[in-house]
């Protein structure tokens, strides 16, 4: 039996990105049988899992970050529970896939069922999320929802007001992190010359 990596890679070679939306909802619903993962190595703690997808997802491998996310939560029994820093790095290998908002909402939902969606870090990856996704709405109030502001979250506020084409918006943000005294980042300054550009 081939192992579910080689058939999401050959899936996704073959298909456009949003085709493969079904077999990343599978991962998530424990749809595929437990010896089609049985090639996953697991680490042992959760530190070591989160360097494993992370290190996927910085080389551009979603899909094998993916499956050993599945393999994290099929093993819920264990010591080992996916926590911010897990969500995160998948939240980001949902974005290289450029797949619709129905997986990124449902692993939204596992981050607020098991708590790991309170943090800045995690709240910036799912306003990133959405933005990509086209979900302005959802963006928007992951960022109102956001106790700690800083100038990562801002700038992915921006960039998602640039994204959706609405450069009125993203003035207000600007106008928004003068008021609350955010020091500008080198991103920040380039976003103000696309909202410019856009105008």
């Amino acid at each position: 039996m081939r192992s579910l990596t080689a058939k999401l890679k050959q899936k996704t070679s073959k298909t456009s990105n949003l085709n493969y939306v079904p077999y990343l909802i599978d991962i998530l619903n424990h749809s595929f049988t437990n010896s089609s993962l049985s090639h996953v190595h697991f680490p042992s703690d959760i530190s070591q899992t989160n360097s494993l997808i992370a290190s996927y997802v910085r080389r551009g491998d979603p899909v094998s970050a993916l499956t050993l996310f599945h393999s994290l939560r099929r093993r819920a029994h264990s010591d080992v529970v996916a926590d911010a820093y897990t969500f995160t790095s998948i939240l980001r290998a949902s974005s290289l896939l450029r797949v619709s908002g129905q997986f990124g909402t449902q692993v939204h939902a596992q981050m607020l069922k098991t708590g790991a969606d309170s943090g800045t870090v995690a709240k910036t990856a799912l306003l990133d999320m959405y933005s990509k996704c086209g979900s302005l709405d959802e963006a928007t109030k992951v960022f109102d929802e956001m106790r700690h502001r800083d100038v990562v979250a801002w700038n992915a506020l921006l960039s998602c007001f640039l994204r959706c084409d609405r450069p009125v918006e993203a003035f207000g943000v600007l106008r928004e992190m003068g008021r609350e005294n955010v020091e500008l980042s080198e991103f920040t300054l380039c976003s103000a010359l696309k909202s410019c550009a856009l105008l």
